[in-house]
């Protein structure tokens, strides 16, 4: 992630759409000047371009527009039924608790209360890599202990109870394998030659739309901002479904189920966590 810390940070801070439109504008520009100096230089004999090339060209664009917008709304979705499928897994995990000896859960109570304060933040403000890291550490630490707690206090358990408790154990392995299919996904993007062929076929498509007009003599001050105001909002928009924790388009309102069943698990008295289990008493 380092290596593309600048452009996250130009994402982030809303000033990439900006650069990218001043840039198809600068680059439209230029190819009305280019086409102007081919007219005048022809003493006028040349007044048209090649449709035929200049059509490919923008189709190809066209093209690449639609192939990444649909691969960036369908990772979004992905992303989306994940972080569902994560907070059903947490769920069903703490739901299989009360098959514990009633002194036995406490600690692991405690646990997921601490998990879930970790998940709720672990992706707030990623750009700084270190804090990052760390708090992803503590998550999966925490996941670890959860495991480590459960099996201890399902092997406590006694027949016939014994066979439902352990329920818990496979709900925390499935809450575990959901923890890392969502954390997968969340940085699975298509390879770089993507984004530069997309941003080339902007900018020598805009450059052919002011060869085109530079040639045909059109002086157009309107449309050229209309087409560069586009290109950039699908551009920006693009990036936005592809990388929702950088932009407005972001996946913050899922975490109101996380913030649903950390509410949901009271909190537990100090006496009971050093009485059950010293190990997993907070400091």
């Amino acid at each position: 992630m380092e290596k593309y810390y600048l452009g996250f940070e130009l994402i982030k801070s809303g000033m990439f759409p900006v650069l990218m439109f001043l840039a198809i504008l600068g680059v439209v520009k230029f190819g009305s000047i280019i086409g102007d100096r081919t007219h005048h230089k022809s003493e006028g004999k040349r007044t048209k371009s090649d449709d035929t090339l200049i059509g490919a060209v923008l189709g190809l664009m066209g093209l690449i527009i639609a192939f990444t917008f649909s691969g960036a709304a369908g990772r979004l979705d992905q992303r989306e039924r994940l972080i569902v499928a994560e907070a059903n897994a947490i769920s069903s995990a703490y739901g299989s608790i009360s098959y514990l000896n009633q002194e036995d859960r406490p600690p692991v109570d405690d646990l997921f209360k601490k998990y879930l304060d970790s998940r709720i933040t672990l992706y707030n403000n990623i750009l700084d890599t270190t804090q990052f890291k760390e708090k992803q550490s503590n998550a999966e630490a925490l996941l670890s202990k959860i495991k480590n707690t459960s099996l201890a206090s399902v092997r406590k358990v006694k027949s016939p109870d014994r066979a439902l408790a352990n329920d818990l154990v496979r709900q925390v392995s499935a809450m575990s394998s959901a923890y890392d299919s969502q954390r997968q996904a969340m940085f699975f993007h298509p390879p770089r030659i993507i984004w530069v062929s997309l941003i080339f076929l902007v900018i020598i498509s805009s450059f052919l739309a002011g060869y085109k007009m530079g040639i045909e003599q059109r002086k157009e001050r309107f449309l050229p901002i209309v087409f560069a105001l586009l290109m950039s909002a699908a551009i920006f928009l693009i990036l936005s479904l592809e990388f929702p924790l950088l932009t407005h388009v972001d996946l913050s309102e899922y975490n109101h189920e996380f913030i649903r069943l950390r509410d949901a698990i009271p909190d537990v008295p100090i006496s009971l966590l050093n009485d059950s289990n010293p190990d997993v008493a907070p400091k």
